[in-house]
């Protein structure tokens, strides 16, 4: 085996493992609100934008790079990362979401956040390893926008686990004039692929 070969197999193999090309969008709030916001995603097939956390008041949807494998180690225990996400959301393919406008977020100093051009100032993500702030672990995404429509051919619905599931497509079966439109979607129940949550059954 040529040193080469060797050296591009052992990179290709790595680049598998650690991008899976994939972005989330999960959740937060209190148990009945996630629910009530995910019936309306399923509805809408549509991510609202928020300003939370964002310098400069910018309305972003957001989402995030975390390999699966890391996700199920969060979503086990949330506490330990000190975030609220809850394990609800969407999970959809990275490049599509970077052909809506979405981008990297840029870690870095608060006073760096005026180096950035105007149109480049919502990716700002305040990074202070001084001041253990740091979020980087999430790998965020950002695009500038109040809504994003998204492609359903490529957008996975998850849940915790079945019974979550079950309330919420009915839930949105029930705000949904076709039901087509709550069928178009592919979902998971988190559990049924062995990844275990701290939400209720």
């Amino acid at each position: 085996m040529s040193w080469e070969f060797e050296y591009h197999h052992v990179h290709d193999l790595l680049h598998s493992i650690h991008r899976d090309n994939k972005l989330f969008h999960l959740l937060k709030g209190t148990e009945d609100e996630a629910k009530s916001i995910m019936a309306d995603i399923l509805v809408s097939h549509t991510l609202r934008g928020g300003n939370g956390f964002i310098r400069g008041g910018y309305t972003c949807v957001c989402a995030g790079e975390l390999p699966m494998s890391q996700i199920s180690q969060y979503l086990a225990d949330p506490n330990a990362l000190d975030q609220d996400y809850r394990a609800i959301g969407v999970i959809f393919d990275k490049h599509w979401f970077f052909t809506q406008g979405g981008r990297p977020v840029i870690y870095q100093p608060e006073n760096e956040f005026d180096l950035l051009h105007d149109d480049m100032k919502h990716l700002h993500m305040l990074y202070d390893p001084h001041a253990e702030y740091d979020f980087s672990w999430i790998r965020e995404w950002r695009v500038k926008a109040d809504t994003l429509k998204l492609d359903l051919t490529n957008a996975l619905a998850v849940f915790p686990n079945r019974s979550w599931k079950r309330e919420v497509l009915a839930m949105a079966r029930d705000r949904a004039g076709d039901p087509e439109t709550i069928n178009a979607w592919e979902t998971l129940a988190l559990t049924d692929i062995g990844i275990s949550v701290l939400e209720g059954d």
